[in-house]
């Protein structure tokens, strides 16, 4: 009886070691399927600035590879270092072949231009994500004394291109931050008719945004009806107390 017993416990033993070898060397469980998902506050969706060619790259997760043998730890340490990944998750359904990415991107929120002229991307958190595309149109902040990408981004900055997310006719007329003069910043026009509107320290930008908004938001109003011109004006100054100034254009001066 005992060496019965002894005899199925080996032979169970060694179909296990069997089947581990087959598992882990043979053709089982090859990887069939591997989906890379974005992940963001709103569900599920496909990668913006990824693609599937890109993450297979840098994982090195092939198709047909052994599934068991994945280095996940590794290919997700890969996908991290990129400046548009904010967080990464590697899921293997072992049975059914699939390895399923989830990846968190860093949203762009708008542009920095520091010394050397050249525009790059920035996410609400302030990371530099790499050279802007010459169609990006979103608010810049242009003339920082720092030298991009190596240096960071100073907080004040991150807070003016969020604050402008919510400012659609900042956006849209006055999408430019010329800091080239911390101390007497000025928004600059998307249209050459309209005159500049200065608002003083770097760090009051965040702070007016908002009123500048509602300024343009009523002087908008006023236009439609006719009452309004704002080419008229040759600088708007909200550098004083709670409102702006408009300065009208002297007629041959």
């Amino acid at each position: 009886m005992f060496r019965t017993v002894m005899r199925w416990a080996s032979l169970a033993g060694a179909m296990w070691l069997l089947l581990l070898a087959v598992v882990r060397f043979g053709g089982w469980l090859q990887v069939q399927e591997i989906r890379v998902i974005a992940v963001n506050d709103n569900g599920t969706s496909k990668p913006e600035f990824l693609s599937l060619q890109e993450v297979m790259n840098l994982t090195g997760i092939r198709y047909k590879a052994n599934i068991a043998k994945l280095k996940i730890a590794d290919a997700r340490k890969r996908l991290e270092q990129l400046p548009w990944v904010k967080e990464v998750q590697i899921e293997r359904f072992w049975l059914r072949g699939i390895v399923e990415i989830r990846i968190r991107e860093r949203k762009p929120v708008g542009r920095v231009q520091g010394e050397g002229g050249k525009a790059y991307s920035v996410d609400g958190e302030g990371v530099v994500l790499g050279p802007a595309a010459e169609a990006d149109t979103s608010p810049i902040v242009l003339g920082l004394p720092i030298s991009l990408p190596e240096e960071k981004i100073p907080p004040e900055v991150t807070e003016i291109l969020r604050v402008y997310q919510n400012l659609p006719r900042c956006k849209a007329l006055y999408p430019t931050v010329d800091a080239h003069d911390v101390g007497d910043v000025k928004l600059l026009p998307s249209r050459d008719a309209y005159p500049p509107i200065r608002l003083g320290p770097l760090t009051r930008v965040p702070m007016l945004l908002p009123k500048v908004e509602a300024i343009l938001d009523e002087l908008s109003r006023e236009g439609a009806r006719g009452k309004f011109d704002l080419t008229g004006f040759v600088e708007i100054d909200c550098r004083l107390g709670d409102g702006c100034v408009l300065k009208p254009s002297v007629k041959g001066g």
